[in-house]
């Protein structure tokens, strides 16, 4: 998609109009570091506006559990904090109930969830 969107706005090249600042994307799988790896060819931050891992396949990799989200969530925030190109990042937590993904960050109350818990003790940049 990425490919696409920037090969495709007229003359652009690095230091011309139209600027763009950042690569925003969302990721919802296995994959996040070599996804990023693909994007750094154009030489841009990136922003990863929502992820979270809703793969549902199955194959023994399904996220079918809050303890598998929580290593995935782990995962997924140290690739992230561990690469200077990238500028902001936030987990994607729908409003299901119940959540099929295990993704949510607050219950229907309005308070976190255990994984909300978790994702607030992982280590992160200031």
């Amino acid at each position: 998609m990425a490919r696409c969107l920037l090969h495709s706005v007229p003359g652009h090249e690095p230091g011309r109009d139209p600027r763009i600042d950042y690569l925003a994307f969302h990721w919802y799988d296995y994959g996040l570091s070599g996804m990023l790896d693909r994007l750094s060819k154009y030489g841009k931050p990136f922003w990863v506006t929502e992820f979270a891992n809703w793969h549902a396949l199955d194959d023994g990799m399904q996220i079918d559990s809050v303890e598998k989200q929580k290593q995935q969530m782990a995962d997924m925030v140290a690739t992230l904090e561990q690469r200077a190109d990238v500028f902001r990042y936030a987990w994607f937590t729908g409003r299901m109930n119940p959540d099929p993904h295990f993704s949510s960050l607050l219950n229907n109350e309005g308070q976190l969830t255990e994984l909300g818990q978790y994702y607030l003790s992982l280590p992160h940049s200031e």
